[in-house]
């Protein structure tokens, strides 16, 4: 996988895990909100049938009625009842008994408690009234939050999968851009041989890896130019060292070789060619041991 490619990844992960926190907080953050809300709710309506039952000695139980369904707004699947001390239902007929009495001490002892039954938000407090003390409670169900729930769900999938996708082709030209000088680099690189060992690659006034990398590479260019240029000198000056002594040889193989001599010439001759040949020696001992301190 290229630079580009991997830098686009990890930009769109990194960004989309983000994201995804972002909204995983928005939405528990909501919800919560709309849970708590609608206790509250629940909570006031308690509050208001204390008033209107307990408060209002002097209104008859049918106008008490009349008022709470005509003013009071109605939660929907709203239960509301109230027990006395002997955990019997007052006020509110309730043959059926719909709270257990378990629930009822509980909201006695703790003064309020408010929990989820399925579906179902419950509220429970325990009022003190000169006309005795009553345990209140009131549940309903809020399908409203669970639609609001739902329908910001929606919409957070949509803008999570258009943000991804934009995030996707961002990170794409973004890392393109940033990478645009690496590939002039490369190309300039490429361009540079051994015909061409004193081409270099520009430079810009960024002070990014990317210009450190080229000064690196343009120093390591001039070091490997001076190189070369020592190579070749050398081995010009060691030809030439070696040529003279070599011809020589021949010369005095071929004169040796051309006509009869005495012994005295013979030995002469010899002893003038292994003098050549030891400065070859010399001269080759000193090419390879200058080529192994040499760079």
């Amino acid at each position: 996988m290229k630079i580009k490619d991997r830098i686009a990844l990890y930009f769109t992960l990194i960004s989309t895990f983000l994201l995804l926190a972002v909204l995983c907080v928005v939405y528990l953050t909501f919800r919560g909100f709309l849970r708590e809300d609608f206790f509250e709710r629940l909570t006031d309506r308690t509050m208001v049938t204390a008033k209107l039952y307990l408060e209002a000695d002097e209104i008859s139980l049918e106008a008490l009625e009349k008022i709470r369904h005509t003013y009071v707004q109605k939660l929907n699947g709203e239960v509301t009842r109230i027990y006395d001390y002997n955990n019997k239902a007052a006020f509110i007929s309730d043959p059926a008994q719909y709270w257990t009495k378990a629930i009822i001490e509980k909201v006695r002892r703790e003064g309020k408690i408010q929990f989820s039954d399925g579906q179902r938000q419950v509220v429970g407090i325990y009022y003190k009234d000169n006309q005795g003390n009553f345990v209140i409670l009131a549940s309903g169900n809020d399908g409203g939050t669970q639609f609001r729930l739902n329908r910001l769900l929606k919409i957070m999938v949509v803008v999570f999968v258009i943000i991804l996708i934009t995030l996707l082709l961002l990170s794409r030209w973004i890392a393109e851009k940033m990478l645009k000088p690496l590939q002039q680099f490369m190309h300039e690189v490429e361009q540079i041989g051994s015909s061409n060992m004193s081409n270099r690659v520009a430079i810009t006034n960024n002070k990014d890896e990317i210009n450190l990398i080229a000064g690196s590479f343009n120093r390591l260019m001039e070091e490997l130019d001076q190189a070369f240029m020592l190579q070749k000198t050398f081995v010009a000056n060691a030809s030439h060292e070696l040529r003279t002594p070599l011809t020589r040889i021949i010369m005095e193989a071929e004169l040796g070789l051309g006509k009869d001599q005495e012994n005295q010439k013979y030995i002469e001759t010899i002893s003038s060619m292994l003098e050549d040949a030891e400065k070859m020696e010399h001269i080759i001992n000193w090419v390879i041991n200058t080529r192994q301190d040499g760079p």
